[in-house]
């Protein structure tokens, strides 16, 4: 009835400089959980009505609605810059891995390649020497190892970023 008077009141010692003598507060609420008061003084003492309190109970309700909406979509737009945050990440990962691949492709089993091309000529070599015709078998598979060479350049050409 009279802050003043009530040592709960945090303002009580005060009660010369204020010209407070009744009050009332109300907690706003998200479901269990407190996410604001708010507080209401009169300079006259008066007798706590009933009506006006159901009034403040649900101004305080749909307070704490606004709130839960404010706070749900603070949340979906949070979860929004983490997916689309997630989504660049997912992005580089796959572009470092096309390039980590792309690389071995086109240097380890290109100098497969190429080293097995050179064998092929140095054994090319060795055998006209011995006067038989391979000619045509060993042009089949340097052109066989061709075509590989250019697969392996196509396929590491179209992994890269």
């Amino acid at each position: 009835m009279d802050v003043t008077k009530d040592p709960n009141f945090p303002r009580a010692r005060l009660k010369e400089d204020i010209t407070v003598r009744a009050g009332f507060a109300f907690p706003i609420l998200i479901g269990k959980d407190v996410v604001g008061v708010m507080e209401f003084y009169s300079p006259k003492a008066v007798e706590p009505d009933d009506q006006l309190l159901k009034i403040m109970t649900n101004i305080g309700t749909l307070l704490g609605q606004v709130f839960e909406r404010s706070r749900a979509e603070n949340n979906l737009e949070y979860s929004r810059r983490q997916l689309r945050y997630l989504y660049q990440r997912i992005e580089l990962v796959r572009e470092e891995e096309r390039t980590r691949i792309a690389r071995e492709v086109h240097d380890e089993l290109g100098q497969v390649l190429s080293a097995l091309k050179l064998e092929f000529a140095l054994l090319n070599k060795k055998l006209i020497k011995s006067d038989k015709n391979y000619k045509s078998d060993f042009d089949l598979m340097f052109g066989l190892i061709d075509d590989s060479m250019q697969s392996v350049k196509r396929i590491s050409f179209d992994l890269r970023p």
